[in-house]
């Protein structure tokens, strides 16, 4: 049997010393991290503008037509409660996941 001066065993069957000296789970470690840097801030960045969009379509339907007439009476238009609620149904869920 194969020996090294230091006692362990060269012939494969012992344990095998780590090349790198351990850079590689560090270097694991730090891209990890930075991965999960990114996904935070890009899931951040989306609940943003989820909320912009949100507002920006209630201020549209405000906009562009927010009262329909029946003669006299005048109510909120279709437009503006389907911005409103429809909108909160879509925009809620993803924000809730995030």
């Amino acid at each position: 049997m194969l020996a090294d001066p230091h006692g362990s065993d060269l012939t494969g069957g012992g344990r095998t010393p780590d090349p790198d000296g351990g850079r590689a789970s560090r270097e694991q470690e730090l891209f990890s991290d930075s991965l999960d840097r990114i996904h935070r801030r890009t899931h951040r960045m989306f609940a943003v503008l989820f909320v912009i969009q949100y507002g920006a379509a209630i201020a549209a339907a405000l906009f562009l037509s927010p009262r329909t007439w029946v003669g006299a009476s005048s109510s909120t238009h279709g437009h503006v409660w389907t911005a409103v609620l429809l909108g909160g149904c879509l925009v809620g869920f993803p924000l809730f996941m995030i």
